[in-house]
């Protein structure tokens, strides 16, 4: 049953996130591969002591790594220590806004903005490391270490972070602010949709849409 739940739970994630979120890959392209995971993990024999400790030795590597790029993208942010300044939404630790509020704008270098990327995304993997662990110690599950073994390592590749720091795409391509949706986003449920409601959303898709117009022009003076 929790194997079940664990299941559901990824591929909502990975539904659930915007084109340009630091989540999980959405679409039918990112629940394929969560299916590809969930079906090839039941053709693992955990009741062998032997396959059992090779999977905590890959999840115990693959784990360290991740957390080594994470360290890695750090000190490549204090290196290039971007002053330059851009207007984004004050956000929650992570990344969320307030449903029902309007959102505050406020300036931000680059720099401190993507230093607070960096620190949303250490949350939501030490957060689904901690579960999954938490998980495992209660009930002995292997079937979900398995499968973070590969989600952990797809939250870091597909972040905005190490598409900008690690693999050099330019950062024209992603203009600020990043749009982060909470996989288990409840602001759908606590918003109406009358017309005032339809108004103001409108009116912050717009705003969105003029920051990201106005920080494009920032960004692209160091690519010149």
């Amino acid at each position: 049953k929790l194997q079940f739940l664990y299941l559901i739970d990824r591929l909502r994630a990975s539904t659930d996130s915007p084109p340009d979120a630091t989540m999980l890959p959405g679409g039918l392209f990112g629940t394929a591969k969560v299916m590809v995971l969930y079906t090839l993990v039941r053709y693992i024999d955990f009741t062998n002591p032997t396959n059992v400790w090779c999977l905590l030795a890959a999840y115990t590597t693959a784990q360290a790594v991740y957390w080594v790029a994470m360290g890695a993208m750090y000190v490549l942010i204090l290196m290039r220590n971007d002053s330059k300044i851009v207007k984004v939404h004050e956000t929650g630790p992570m990344g969320q806004t307030v449903p029902g509020e309007e959102p505050k704008m406020v300036d931000m270098t680059v720099k401190a903005y993507y230093t607070a990327q960096l620190g949303q995304l250490a949350i939501r993997l030490g957060m689904a490391t901690a579960v999954v662990l938490g998980i495992y110690y209660k009930w002995e599950l292997n079937p979900p270490l398995f499968m973070q073994i590969f989600l952990n390592g797809q939250q870091v590749y597909d972040s905005n972070l190490f598409k900008i720091l690690v693999l050099k795409h330019p950062e024209t391509k992603y203009p600020l602010p990043w749009v982060f949706k909470q996989p288990m986003d409840l602001s759908q449920f606590m918003e109406g949709n009358s017309h005032e409601d339809r108004t103001r959303k409108r009116k912050q898709a717009k705003e969105l849409e003029q920051m990201r117009k106005a920080n494009l022009k920032v960004q692209s003076k160091k690519a010149q």
